[in-house]
């Protein structure tokens, strides 16, 4: 059956030495036709071993105030970690994540600018800002070494630009990306 198969599945990982995520796909769907069910397959999951459970709005058809309360639900049925896996469908992506960290859940699935399947997932650019600037919860949590090296890869950037001006508030990105005069 079902929660056998998730709970086995689980324990393999585990046993192998993975963290083990597992998403619920289809939960907030799941769990308006049948909570108790709903609620077992995550149990399943937790008794195989899962480190998190992430809820998942694998159709992006949910509103904020539905997210709310099945998240409640599920925060206070389980001592774990509890994740979000939004999809953008409804044009709820951003909201609905951060309405289910809210409502209790601690780890945020989603991409940058929104950009996936369909109409896309949860936007991580909206969200993190949301949460630094708006919120004050320190989520971005990098030294300028680590920044200089990803960033030079991300952006493709000569060495010779140097990030750690940026970081330090003593110059723009711009400063430092667009060239000056020849001279």
């Amino acid at each position: 059956n079902n929660l056998r198969i998730v709970e086995q599945s689980c324990a393999f990982l585990k046993d192998a030495g993975r963290e083990v995520v597992f998403d619920a796909e289809h939960f907030f769907d799941g769990y308006e036709a049948d909570p108790d069910y709903a609620l077992r397959v995550l149990q399943a999951a937790l008794d195989g071993g899962a480190d998190v459970i992430v809820l998942c709005d694998t159709n992006g058809g949910m509103l904020p105030w539905r997210i709310d309360e099945a998240v409640r639900a599920v925060v206070n049925a389980f001592d774990a970690a509890v994740g979000i896996h939004a999809h953008n469908d409804s044009g709820c992506a951003a909201a609905n994540s951060m309405t289910a960290l809210q409502a209790g859940c601690t780890h945020v699935q989603g991409t940058f600018n929104g950009l996936g399947e369909r109409c896309g997932n949860a936007d991580l650019a909206t969200i993190i800002g949301n949460l630094e600037v708006k919120q004050g919860a320190r989520v971005l949590l990098v030294d300028a070494d680590f920044a200089q090296a990803n960033l030079d890869v991300l952006l493709g950037l000569h060495p010779r630009w140097d990030l750690q001006h940026v970081f330090s508030g003593e110059k723009t990105l711009e400063e430092i990306v667009v060239p000056g005069p020849a001279g």
